[in-house]
């Protein structure tokens, strides 16, 4: 407590059960001036540090990240966030980066959840077409290259009807099969479901020739396909994080990792 209020980086409390190392923690931080603290605990204390912070520091807040509580406490905006804590985390920056800046705000986050993840982003390739699977002939088995195709996009108005110049543009690709990403509805998958979750490439992709029969009996042939399922996230490396905000303090990188992801 001592070293904390000497303006030392760090401390550290030690004491067997029940000698009040909680209690002497939360006032360390408390009267050395820290008014946003994080708080690591095991999961089955969350609950109890937010008790305990309750009784002890005079007008403190108190959140749980990554728990739902049980009780009407679980219909908050808040918690309805709670399978994500860094969605969490950026709802509670966003509003005590700017306001009630001397009321002392706690954040409780069990330890076995601060470890469990890390930042993606989607990993794609931006092209202007892609070249089909190759396919075999049906009678003879000659395996057949389909020629590139670019993508194409219309305009179209609520009925339909072509309202501009059918144009050539850019679309988000598998990195290995080279086809474009697909979402599970069938459509051409966007940015935002890519980053949602950790995606895997839906696309069929040729692994060889197969032979069957025909319903006469001869010889057919077909095409052999298995699933891509080529991973398509990877991790958010320091260098893709643009610097904060001027107005609000906090990266606002979404739209210059798109931008970054269109150049190559």
């Amino acid at each position: 407590m001592h070293g904390m209020l000497a303006g030392e980086r760090g401390t550290t409390i030690v004491g067997e059960m029940g000698t009040g190392k909680t209690y002497i923690s939360m006032a360390a931080a408390h009267l050395a001036g820290k008014r946003r603290t994080m708080v690591l605990c095991p999961p089955t204390l969350v609950w109890k540090w937010e008790d305990e912070i309750l009784k002890t520091i005079p007008n403190a807040r108190v959140y749980v990240l990554g728990k739902k509580p049980a009780g009407a406490k679980a219909k908050r905006e808040f918690y309805k966030l709670a399978s994500s804590p860094l969605k969490q985390l950026d709802r509670l920056h966003r509003h005590y980066s700017v306001n009630d800046l001397d009321v002392p705000v706690y954040f409780v986050l069990a330890h076995s959840s601060a470890k469990l993840s890390y930042g993606r982003i989607p990993a794609v390739v931006w092209r202007w077409g892609y070249r089909p699977q190759p396919r075999y002939a049906e009678t003879t088995g000659e395996k057949i290259h389909p020629v590139w195709q670019p993508f194409r996009q219309v305009a179209e108005d609520e009925d339909g009807e072509k309202i501009a110049r059918e144009r050539i543009v850019q679309r988000m690709c598998c990195p290995e099969c080279g086809q474009p990403i697909i979402d599970r509805r069938g459509e051409y998958a966007d940015w935002d479901w890519l980053a949602k979750g950790r995606r895997r490439c839906l696309n069929e992709i040729t692994v060889g020739r197969a032979e069957f029969q025909d319903r006469q009996g001869g010889k057919a042939y077909g095409a052999e396909t298995r699933e891509c399922g080529a991973v398509l996230w990877q991790a958010l490396a320091r260098n893709y994080v643009a610097p904060a905000d001027v107005n609000t303090g906090y990266p606002q990188h979404e739209e210059q990792l798109k931008r970054r992801m269109l150049r190559r």
